[in-house]
């Protein structure tokens, strides 16, 4: 019994010094983490792109349909363009293959 008392002590004086340090693996920067409309909003504003995007004048490459929050996959950029891409899967990858061969025959 005395055994099982100690043992619970221990552990709770370990347990005590743990959190007093903080968490023992520390978060890093994830690039690829999603990122919510507010953040969204900020960027495009400050790019000057915003009331296009709320007004429905950016398009998917690909459909041709307004590109919305309701509806936004992703933006996609390199230093002279973005290009929005809507939620449909088939888009996305449409995109990512033209892409790729607009990168193997250049």
């Amino acid at each position: 019994m005395l055994e099982v008392i100690m043992g619970l002590v221990v552990g709770l004086i370990i347990g005590a010094v743990a959190i007093s340090r903080g968490p023992l693996v520390t978060k890093k920067y994830d690039p690829w983490r999603p990122v919510s409309s507010i953040e969204i909003r900020k960027k495009l504003k400050r790019e000057g792109t915003l009331d296009a995007f709320v007004e429905g004048r950016i398009y998917c490459p690909i459909c041709k349909k307004p590109v919305t929050f309701g509806n936004l996959w992703s933006i996609m950029e390199d230093d002279e363009s973005q290009d929005f891409i809507c939620r449909d899967p088939g888009c996305f990858r449409a995109y990512l293959r033209a892409v790729h061969e607009g990168m193997v025959t250049a």
